[in-house]
């Protein structure tokens, strides 16, 4: 019989076994199945699985590493974590898988190579011990058997791998962490199972948390889910959502919507927060990373910058800086000239116009997300409102010489400007007809 053939034969009767509740049967014929193909991962996951319900938890962690380097040697580390993340839960002071981890995939301070090390207990090639067919009744008692060859191997478990991450996506947030800030935050890391159908997140509730999706999508809805909501996009492996909970305490912006079954990672906002004590990158990442969001949204949704490239808006978006107010901190002024393009990145801000007469009027507030500073910024002309922090505030500006460069020249952003400000033009006149009254500015 043929390889295949066994490999098919063994997982077989594992099955029958498991539907009759015989695990330990099981378990044996899973381990028979993966000594003949050790580089099967799902089989392994399977195993690891029914010693955790056997309660053999060490088998259990041997086979969850083997799994957890499988998905780190072809570069999906957040699979890879999910595993490690089963591993400390069987056994809390486990360090190796996680630290494999942190080596090939937080940020490096050194100029290695692309090259990195794996230890053999996560190189999904050793064999199970129990899997080990007994040698002939007639064979000689010092014939070689599969159960030699296996300790034989087993012998070389301290040599490293060598895995080539040259074509591995870098994962955002985690690879911007040193080793030390890695570990700690998969120490945090909630690993959470959701169906299909189930609502993640609900739009104008506070939220506290962010997530990352491991496995299966997850869709982004404006409004109650049903047939009236309208979908804003479907995320998929790797990708982030809710992090404007962790940098602000502001409602969520859209309902999300898991559209298949799948895996994700919840990290808490309290839980990192405790992180970022031990740990103050952290914070620094999770900003900088919340804020490289906030901008790449900013400029695809702006009618301003929607006829550029991606490329020519990643260019902008890399000269925007980071400015911080105290609350009370005018950050622009009525009638005075503008300074640039802004973005609330963290905080409130106040926009209030003053008339001539000393009449105050009091716009909605800018809150996270907010874009403002752009209409003396397009048409040269003083600002008609001040804007000041109503809270400390962290703000994205894109200097107007940058905006001058980069933005102005383009064709299709001049056409935008001449339509805007005629229609602007249009309204405004129509305004002042209607109350009889002339304005020094109609840019308000």
């Amino acid at each position: 019989m043929n390889t295949q053939a066994q490999l098919r034969q063994h997982t077989e009767r594992a099955g029958a076994l498991l539907s009759r509740g015989a695990l330990d049967e099981a378990a044996l014929e899973l381990s028979r199945a993966i000594y003949l193909d050790p580089r099967d991962a799902v089989l392994r996951q399977r195993l690891a699985e029914l010693f955790v319900r056997l309660g053999r938890k060490a088998e259990a962690v041997r086979e969850f590493q083997q799994v957890a380097g499988h998905f780190a040697a072809k570069g999906e580390l957040l699979k890879a974590i999910a595993f490690s993340r089963a591993i400390l839960d069987l056994e809390p002071a486990h360090e190796e898988t996680q630290r494999a981890l942190a080596h090939l995939y937080a940020r490096r301070g050194d100029a290695s190579g692309p090259h990195r090390s794996l230890p053999r207990s996560m190189s999904a090639a050793a064999r199970p011990a129990s899997a080990a067919p007994h040698a002939p009744n007639n064979a000689p008692d010092d014939a070689p058997t599969a159960t030699s060859d296996l300790h034989a191997r087993e012998g070389k478990d301290d040599e490293p791998l060598f895995v080539d991450l040259s074509q591995a996506q870098r994962t955002p947030l985690f690879s911007m962490l040193d080793e030390e800030t890695f570990l700690s935050l998969l120490a945090t890391l909630v690993v959470r199972a959701v169906k299909a159908g189930e609502v993640l997140v609900r739009e104008g509730e506070p939220g506290d948390s962010m997530f990352v999706v491991v496995h299966g999508a997850v869709d982004v809805l404006r409004g109650e889910p049903g047939p009236d909501a309208r979908k804003l996009a479907t995320l998929g492996e790797g990708s982030f959502f809710g992090e404007v909970a962790l940098v602000a305490r502001s409602p969520r912006l859209a309902t999300v919507v898991a559209a298949a079954d799948g895996l994700l990672f919840e990290i808490d906002r309290e839980a990192l927060n405790e992180l970022a004590l031990r740990h103050p990158l952290i914070e620094r990442v999770v900003l900088d990373f919340y804020r490289g969001r906030l901008l790449a949204n900013l400029l695809a949704a702006s009618p301003i910058f929607r006829g550029l490239s991606s490329d020519e808006r990643k260019r902008i978006a890399a000269r925007f800086t980071l400015r911080s107010f105290s609350a009370g901190t005018a950050i622009l002024e009525q009638n005075h000239p503008g300074a640039g393009l802004f973005a609330v990145l963290r905080g409130q801000c106040e926009v209030v116009h003053t008339t001539e007469a000393g009449a105050r009027h009091a716009y909605p507030p800018l809150r996270e997300g907010d874009l403002f500073g752009e209409i003396s910024l397009l048409f040269g002309t003083p600002c008609t409102a001040t804007v000041r922090a109503l809270t400390h505030a962290d703000v994205l500006e894109l200097p107007a010489a940058a905006f001058n460069e980069l933005v102005r020249p383009n064709k299709a952003v001049g056409a935008m400007l001449d339509r805007m400000a005629r229609e602007r033009l249009s309204r405004t006149t129509d305004l002042l007809l209607s109350r009889d009254e002339i304005l020094d500015s109609w840019l308000v």
